[in-house]
């Protein structure tokens, strides 16, 4: 089976390999797409960066909410939507801000 994009699923929607291995839970999925962090997928890390005059990364406990444009930002100077989800300069939600913090084990 293969979801709407293409990628082998298990019955549960999960995306698996040819081997039947889950690579990416289906609750991970984002409009039947996983996550565009992996080397085998296109993302530009300046996708989701605000416009920033200095490198909030090097201090995360910056105040800043708004980057140079008045867009939303996170601590890691990404750009965010009113969800806490990392969206990209076009707007478009590219991760959920409840799988980042699952990942890192801290509450939203």
């Amino acid at each position: 089976m293969v979801n709407a994009t293409g990628y082998l699923i298990d019955s549960k929607g999960n995306i698996i390999d040819k081997n039947n291995q889950i690579i990416f839970y289906f609750y991970e999925l984002l409009f039947n797409e996983p996550p565009k962090i992996f080397h085998f997928t296109e993302f530009s890390i300046e996708w989701i960066k605000g416009c920033l005059n200095k490198d909030v990364t090097k201090n995360p406990f910056h105040d800043d909410e708004f980057d140079l444009i008045g867009r939303r930002i996170n601590t890691m100077g990404y750009l965010i939507n009113n969800d806490e989800s990392v969206i990209d300069q076009h707007g478009k939600e590219v991760f959920k801000g409840e799988i980042l913090t699952k990942m890192y084990g801290q509450d939203a």
